[in-house]
């Protein structure tokens, strides 16, 4: 079951997520994991199957939904923050991602703890 709603949620970021850095102001950079949606109940469920998961995530509105006088459904966003949570989440679904698995895999490899360990290891003393 669990490896089910994994592959589920992978098709979903494939399809309707995004998974982007933004730089903030010097040095400082924000990784952003997002499903956009106008299905409110969808991104509900997805929530519910991310609780399930142990991946705490948020809905928000999205956007103005008027555009040159054409009322547009409300769009939605169900966000995954806070580093520790977006790692795991990455971690669980990169094996079932496909279009969005380069760019999971590039967060993962240069993840703070992975730097961390990496020059632990390259400062340790002796043989």
């Amino acid at each position: 079951m669990k490896s089910v709603v994994i592959a589920y949620i992978a098709g979903m970021i494939d399809g309707e997520g995004s998974i982007f850095i933004s730089k903030q102001s010097g040095l400082y950079c924000q990784l952003h994991i997002q499903i956009s949606n106008t299905n409110l109940f969808l991104l509900e469920k997805i929530k519910e199957m991310l609780s399930f998961l142990s991946v705490k995530s948020y809905i928000v509105k999205s956007g103005n939904n008027v555009k040159k006088d054409k009322p547009w459904k409300q769009g939605w966003k169900l966000l995954i923050n806070k580093k520790k949570n977006q790692y795991f989440f990455l971690e669980l679904l990169e094996p079932y991602l496909i279009d969005k698995q380069k760019q999971a895999r590039l967060v993962l490899k240069y993840s703070l703890k992975n730097i961390y360990d990496e020059i632990k290891e390259l400062n340790k003393r002796g043989i």
